[in-house]
């Protein structure tokens, strides 16, 4: 009788084991994520583009420029580390809203990326969010990723 529990028991552990590498051998890569490189790109992501509170996790191609975000923006420009992607057609997505800390980009970054063509991986927003604690404050109106997961210059 002792033997037959053991065979049960072993027969249970092996029947637990190969479940649970079945379900370990389903496909682990990362599914493709939609690129922008142009404006139409963006509104088709988002139809309710100026409304839409949605985000998308995204790759983001296009030219890594430095911003002027002063209200007024009389020349020459000002550069305070604000950045921008700018895309075929025209327009951008800006990196982290203006007011974020992580809108500042490191001046080694800025260097290395101003004028390439670069991709970003991150979470898009068809709108860049105003200030949480001044909700109602003006802000630029422009599409923006609200988190940056990788850059790279393009291939």
């Amino acid at each position: 009788m002792n033997h037959l529990r053991s065979i049960i028991f072993f027969a249970a552990i092996a029947l637990t084991i190969v479940a649970c590498q079945s379900v370990g051998d389903t496909d682990d890569r990362e599914p493709e994520l939609p690129v922008v490189r142009h404006r139409d790109d963006i509104e088709a992501l988002f139809p309710a583009y100026d409304t839409s509170p949605e985000s998308l996790r995204v790759r983001v191609v296009g030219e890594y420029r430095q911003l002027d975000v002063r209200k007024r923006q009389t020349p020459p420009p000002v550069y305070q580390g604000h950045v921008i992607i700018d895309l075929e057609g025209g327009g951008g997505v800006i990196l982290y809203p203006t007011w974020h800390p992580a809108a500042i980009r490191s001046p080694q970054e800025i260097e290395r990326y101003e004028g390439q063509q670069v991709v970003f991986v991150g979470t898009l927003v068809p709108v860049v969010p105003p200030p949480p604690d001044f909700p109602h404050a003006a802000s630029l109106v422009v599409p923006g990723l609200i988190e940056v997961e990788t850059m790279a210059i393009a291939d």
